[in-house]
């Protein structure tokens, strides 16, 4: 029952981030859009300290279960304020012909409304699978593989490696601290960057960076040096899993965006499987520690070269503004979508 309960929670959560990420992409300004995303995502690692330091306080004197009294928090909180305040995607509105609302809320939060053509039916799953972009979809469902393995597999035995690398203890919880902490840092900077340069790019650079600070972690550094070496890999975990989530919304068009990133995430979520138990494998095994090290860098590495394959994507259909909607030719305002 606990494993069932389990599951239809994940099902439901599972849900909610390709959502807000399309939603977050959708109401950001161009210039901003990898910023936000990455500002709103850094909710994950916030909340996965606060719930870590409760457990630490809270546990020793009560039983699990308050944990789970702290988790739905959220449903008295969250989702009244989300259901009050949070806009319905305007391209959702503009494909289902509900042309007035879309208007509305594109003039309120000074978005650009997408042109019908762009919004019809055909953004489904099957089409995105089989239609000309399947092959960038595919790199990038690698890339959300390789990422969210490195984010689960390296939060998960980190305090474990560096132990059995000779660190103490105490050092060896502070670097999951410090790796969360630059895991913000590092993706608010970098996504200020894909904004400005490239979501490519950036995100190459981030895979790069993570393989080489996976790396370096094995050769033994002063604590010193390694607490920021982990900062680094940080950054080129989670805040590389948030690049490559910025980049799937960004490179496909609005009516494909929820569910290029359902695609992404759902199988890319496989890795976050895989990580933990190649983490456990290799701990169990004779092989040494360091192979925890060459295990994760290589992982970086193939996230690297799949998203460095990634072609230019093509130049989507779009309004510039509700005025330009409104000045479309009469025929082309048919009953079904007025």
């Amino acid at each position: 029952m606990f494993g069932l309960l389990r599951f239809l929670g994940g099902l439901g959560l599972g849900g909610v981030v390709p959502t807000v990420i399309a939603l977050t992409v959708e109401y950001s300004p161009p210039s901003r859009r990898q910023f936000n995303n990455a500002l709103m995502y850094s909710g994950y690692s916030v909340g996965g300290m606060l719930s870590a330091l409760a457990a630490l306080a809270l546990l020793p004197e009560n039983s699990f279960r308050i944990m789970y009294a702290l988790g739905l928090l959220p449903l008295v909180t969250i989702v009244p304020l989300a259901w009050r305040y949070l806009p319905e995607s305007a391209a959702f509105l503009v494909g289902k012909g509900r042309i007035v609302e879309a208007r509305a809320l594109a003039d309120k939060f000074g978005i650009d409304l997408p042109a019908p053509s762009a919004t019809t039916p055909n953004g489904s799953m099957a089409s995105l699978v089989t239609g000309p972009r399947r092959i960038p979809l595919l790199l990038l469902v690698v890339a959300s593989f390789c990422g969210l393995l490195l984010v689960y597999g390296v939060n998960t035995w980190l305090p474990n490696i560096m132990r059995q690398s000779g660190y103490s203890l105490g050092s060896s919880l502070s670097f999951l601290l410090v790796l969360n902490l630059g895991a913000i840092v590092g993706a608010l900077a970098a996504s200020r960057a894909a904004d400005r340069f490239g979501s490519k790019p950036v995100t190459v650079t981030s895979f790069l960076l993570a393989m080489v600070a996976i790396l370096a972690l094995g050769t033994g550094l002063p604590v010193s040096a390694a607490m920021a070496v982990v900062a680094v890999a940080g950054l080129g975990t989670v805040g590389t899993q948030i690049l490559v989530n910025g980049y799937v919304a960004t490179y496909f068009a609005e009516n494909e965006r929820t569910a290029a990133l359902g695609l992404s995430l759902g199988l890319g979520r496989v890795g976050a499987i895989v990580g933990p138990i190649l983490g456990g494998w290799i701990a169990s095994s004779a092989l040494g520690v360091e192979w925890n090290f060459y295990a994760f860098a290589a992982f970086a590495a193939l996230g690297c070269l799949a998203v460095a394959l990634v072609s230019r994507p093509a130049t989507g259909t779009r309004l510039s503004s509700a005025a330009e909607f409104d000045a479309r030719p009469a025929a082309s305002a048919t009953p079904e979508r007025l």
